[in-house]
């Protein structure tokens, strides 16, 4: 095989390695979307049909005080499962997109 034969055998080759990793670079994020989704790797959630959360759910009451014991008996009756003072807040810095608050104690 001649040099000439040998380097345009090289240089094809060589484009189409390159040609191979650019178009895995395109499509390395909807490939790894696809395994999030399906392995709940990297943060995507996987949620079952018909799947509860643990532990209890309910309505939260942001205070500017620390709630003493004299007032708790009333937040309950209200039907506030718990009270904190920065739910609020994180909830407005979503600014309208969807967000929870979630509270473990």
């Amino acid at each position: 095989m001649s040099a000439a034969a040998r380097n345009l055998r090289t240089g094809l080759i060589a484009g189409a390695v390159a040609c191979f990793m650019v178009g895995m670079g395109f499509a390395a994020v909807p490939l790894y979307r696809i395994f999030c989704q399906q392995t709940g790797f990297g943060g995507t959630a996987r949620i079952e049909e018909g799947a509860k959360a643990p532990g209890d759910t309910g309505k939260i009451v942001t205070v500017d005080h620390l709630v003493k014991s004299s007032e708790r008996a009333g937040l309950a009756a209200s039907g506030y499962l718990a009270a904190d003072m920065e739910s609020a807040q994180l909830l407005d810095a979503a600014r309208g997109r969807p967000a929870a608050v979630i509270r473990a104690v």
